[in-house]
């Protein structure tokens, strides 16, 4: 794990994502905290957990959308983090299927496998992270994810 920006990651995840046809309909808001500390980690590992997750989000919203990246800047007792948020404005997620989200093999897609989700949370729990989630049925969905800094 290397401390760096997390926002060139966010930026690279991003920048994939709006050139799928699929996002043509979405408008992409970024909200990012000027000035974070870096981030121990494997930028490839988050990339791939950005991705997951706002490819998600993107398929929630076939009739377009927003898709809100937003950046916070975490002080605790426990010490300082990072915060990144990924919400959309799609058809959210049942209360029945939220508890198993993170589950392998549990999906809700017709041709998912349900690994995705629980890939991203092995991966932000490897980097001594936490990733959670809240959802509205008909009016979107919110991922949390916490990332500790460099101390």
């Amino acid at each position: 794990l290397q401390p760096q920006s997390i926002h060139d990651g966010i930026e690279k995840a991003l920048a994939v994502i709006e050139t799928n046809i699929l996002a043509s309909r979405i408008d992409f808001q970024r909200e990012f905290h000027p000035d974070l500390p870096p981030v121990p980690m494997d930028r490839e590992q988050i990339l791939q957990v950005i991705l997951n997750i706002a490819l998600n989000a993107v398929e929630a919203m076939p009739e377009g959308g927003t898709l809100t990246v937003r950046t916070t800047r975490i002080a605790s007792d426990a010490g300082d983090a990072v915060g990144i948020s990924i919400r959309d404005t799609g058809h959210g997620i049942q209360r029945e299927a939220l508890k198993q989200i993170f589950t392998p093999f549990f999906t809700t897609k017709e041709r998912g496998v349900g690994l995705g989700l629980a890939v991203c949370e092995r991966i932000i729990r490897s980097h001594g992270g936490r990733i959670r989630v809240k959802s509205l049925p008909g009016q979107g969905t919110i991922f949390y994810i916490r990332l500790e800094t460099v101390h």
